[in-house]
């Protein structure tokens, strides 16, 4: 398989094989573009790596639109965003509507109501 794991049956594989499994699904409908029926979050118990998907295919977490990455960890007046070193910052991945959601409820407020949190990103 392109994932690299052994030939497996889902009527019989462990719970690790099925999480991976998933994630590996959900990973290659964001890379081909293949939306889902309802939300992508309900499709998975691991939420960390739904998220890291996510902002690696720049697909929002709630609705799986276009999206932008937006800083969970506030960048702060006077930082150029430009120089700034990111990486540390938790982020996550939302569409405009959702981008503008946040800024108007609040982050904490926007993450209880969709249970949703920023992730420190990483490409590996």
């Amino acid at each position: 398989m392109e994932s690299g794991e052994e030939h497996f049956s889902l009527a019989d594989c462990s719970m690790t094989t099925a999480r991976h499994y998933i994630s590996y699904l959900i990973e290659f409908c964001f890379q081909w573009d293949i939306s889902f029926m309802g939300k992508g979050l309900d499709r998975t118990d691991d939420i960390d790596r739904y998220l890291w998907a996510c902002i690696k295919f720049k697909k929002c977490s709630l609705c799986g639109k276009p999206a932008d990455i937006h800083h969970w960890d506030a960048i702060g007046m006077g930082n150029d965003r430009k120089t700034l070193d990111d990486s540390l910052h938790r982020k996550i991945a939302l569409c405009r509507e959702h981008h503008t959601e946040v800024h108007t409820i609040g982050r904490d407020s926007f993450g209880a109501k969709h249970k949703v949190y920023g992730i420190i990103f990483t490409e590996d």
